[in-house]
């Protein structure tokens, strides 16, 4: 890979983003092989805007052929200041998803909120598999209380509860939100997968993101009879 010089001033990337709109594979091409910057510098960016890049275009307009062409012609991932993988992943494009990890994109700069959304179970095997904390800020235990659709996700969870902690406090507090809100077949679910309708678990909604201390907070549980 190249190291390129980066523009001094938007204006200098007009024409690129243009033919990178039209898809004009061929121009970009030429624009590259006279050395002309494919980036704006950091420090020519104003504060408070976040000027559109070339790699962003040809992500949103699904152009797997010139993301490559950009990405092997020496431009920096880390100089986006957006989340290419976020966008990709919103956009199931699992192609380009690939190819952004082929040139260095950060696993673990996805959100993962955009992560569980996407419905793939071999993908939430995949994050798992880096280390990457599938469970972060609550979300997983958000998505499966507030809806009854991710059944991959449900089965993600069924298959991990048991070998990781957290993933079980997830379901729990997935639980939790199915109970409060009289959701039938949401609870249903919850069991189905694992849920343990006796745990203690937080209550993300109220604040509240550790398990109390005092046995008086039923607020704060999912118990449901079990036995009905």
């Amino acid at each position: 890979m190249t190291d390129r010089s980066l523009a001094q001033c938007p204006d200098d990337l007009r024409p690129l983003l243009q033919l990178c709109r039209e898809g004009r594979l061929y121009d970009v091409e030429h624009w590259i092989a006279e050395g002309k910057p494919l980036q704006l510098a950091p420090e020519a960016i104003r504060k408070g805007t976040r000027p559109k890049t070339a790699l962003q275009v040809a992500l949103e307009t699904g152009q797997h052929s010139l993301g490559s062409l950009l990405l092997k012609s020496g431009y920096r991932l880390e100089l986006e200041r957006y989340a290419p993988l976020d966008l990709v992943l919103r956009a199931r494009r699992w192609d380009l998803f690939d190819l952004l990890l082929e040139w260095g994109a950060d696993l673990k700069s996805a959100d993962v909120y955009t992560v569980l959304n996407t419905y793939n179970l071999e993908l939430y095997e995949r994050f798992r598999a880096a280390g990457y904390d599938l469970t972060e800020r609550h979300e997983m235990g958000s998505i499966l209380g507030h809806g009854t659709t991710n059944r991959p996700l449900l089965g993600f969870v069924k298959r991990h509860r048991t070998e990781d902690k957290r993933i079980q406090r997830e379901l729990n507090i997935a639980l939790g939100y199915h109970v409060r809100e009289g959701n039938e077949r949401g609870i249903n679910l919850c069991l189905w997968a694992g849920a343990d309708p006796h745990a203690a678990a937080p209550n993300p909604s109220l604040g509240i993101v550790e398990d109390p201390d005092t046995d008086d907070g039923a607020e704060l549980y999912a118990i449901v009879d079990t036995d009905r």
